[in-house]
């Protein structure tokens, strides 16, 4: 069954073309990831501890329809991940690593046109030592053992089955719109008040 997905304003739009057992349903409490959230002005999509809500998929199954034109890219740092969202009104898209060799890609929630998440499968809260108060009961204060080698298997049945590419994020293995590196000073700036 295919996930819909769309924009706060509907301009962009897509889907993830299916859900396997391998995909994850994390809530992610780490700094980064609450940073780049605030970056783009939708704090008010945290949860109430500042986890950010995410999808692991591969970027095989990730089909974007429409809103290109919209399609920004940010880096919380020159070696950090692409944190890609849509410009037209800021609504985060997804994380990647900076290269298409990974068979990795994590939709944001708030990209997600779902009322019900309960498809995405259960929810794995990790990197709990950084939220903003304490977390629920089961969080894991970074990521468990179980969790690490459900991340493992994901990669490498996904490389082994060439769920890399294509991938609509890049075009020749380049990010398929310049990002945006924030200064150090930008930075932490986002990181204050927490």
């Amino acid at each position: 069954m295919p996930v819909p997905l769309r924009c706060r304003c509907g301009k962009a739009q897509g889907c993830v073309e299916s859900i396997s057992k391998f995909n994850m349903h994390v809530v992610c409490y780490c700094n980064d990831c609450r940073a780049f959230i605030r970056a783009i002005g939708r704090a008010e999509i945290l949860d109430e501890f500042g986890g950010s809500e995410l999808f692991v998929t591969t970027p095989s199954q990730l089909r974007l329809t429409a809103g290109f034109e919209n399609l920004r890219c940010l880096r919380l740092s020159e070696r950090g991940m692409l944190r890609w969202y849509w410009g037209c009104c800021n609504t985060p898209l997804a994380n990647t690593l900076t290269t298409t060799g990974a068979p990795f890609v994590s939709i944001h929630r708030a990209f997600i046109d779902l009322s019900n998440t309960d498809v995405l499968g259960p929810t794995r809260r990790v990197q709990a030592r950084f939220a903003v108060s304490p977390p629920p009961p089961k969080s894991e204060s970074s990521q468990s053992l179980a969790t690490i080698l459900k991340i493992m298997v994901f990669l490498l049945i996904g490389r082994l089955r060439g769920a890399h590419k294509p991938n609509p994020l890049f075009v020749d293995g380049i990010p398929a719109v310049t990002p945006r590196v924030l200064s150090e000073s930008e930075h932490n700036a986002l990181r204050e008040g927490e």
